[in-house]
């Protein structure tokens, strides 16, 4: 015989609320799960004048600033490159830095307040393919601004 009442009041309290658990939560079965989707960008994506990638757009500015200028300053144009960080500029605006080959020299690309919660799922090492608007150059670094993401 069982000596110990703490013990068989444990195992009593334990199946009680097993089968309350079991009456009062909803059956797996009817639960529907839908896939993970990006929302639509609420900023209308311009159309694209010119595709580059990162490591290019980082080159082009490195040998000639004015004719990189020339090039994509003012102009929508694609991008695609492997994230290297992301971070916060001013005024909250988020930016990411692709991989471009050139340490303290990868592009940055500030994103579309809109794209923040898109944003959320992007990491480091991930391929992105980004429509900005160039806005020239900037202590060595190209800089691109009003981005969207691709999807």
């Amino acid at each position: 015989m069982n000596r110990n009442p703490r013990f068989l009041g444990a195992i009593v309290f334990s199946v009680a609320g097993m089968v309350l658990v079991g009456v009062f939560l909803p059956s797996l079965h009817d639960v529907e799960i839908w896939p993970l989707k990006t929302p639509e960008p609420a900023y209308p994506v311009p159309a694209v004048q010119l595709r580059t990638t990162a490591s290019d757009l980082a080159s082009a500015y490195q040998e000639s600033p004015p004719a990189a200028d020339a090039k994509f300053k003012g102009r929508t144009f694609e991008v695609r490159g492997s994230i290297d960080y992301m971070d916060t500029g001013p005024g909250e605006n988020i930016y990411v830095v692709l991989r471009a080959g050139v340490p303290f020299r990868n592009p940055r690309f500030y994103l579309e307040p809109s794209e923040r919660s898109v944003a959320f799922w992007l990491g480091k090492g991930m391929y992105v393919s980004l429509t900005c608007l160039g806005d020239g150059i900037a202590a060595g670094v190209a800089i691109s601004r009003n981005c969207v993401i691709g999807r």
